[in-house]
């Protein structure tokens, strides 16, 4: 998700405030609270996915751009 912070469990949060703004409210006993619940209970490997993907994407773009500019080293690349 872009926009949130990047703190473990950020997501939970954002979600939380989706359902509100939309007037779903997670009060307790409601099938809201508890699709809720099964949505923390794997949203852990879901945040490990998502944040995996995001290094990997950053770590691409900042290549792509080094060698770009010839700032790349390619000697320490190919050893």
């Amino acid at each position: 998700m872009d926009g949130t912070a990047g703190v473990p469990g950020a997501g939970a949060i954002m979600l939380l405030m989706v359902l509100d703004t939309i007037n779903l409210p997670v009060t307790a006993g409601t099938a809201v609270a508890g699709a809720y619940a099964m949505i923390l209970g794997i949203d852990a490997l879901l945040d490990m996915g998502r944040t995996a993907l995001n290094v990997t994407g950053d770590l691409v773009c900042t290549t792509v751009v080094s060698r770009k500019l010839n700032l790349l080293d390619m000697d320490k690349w190919n050893s």
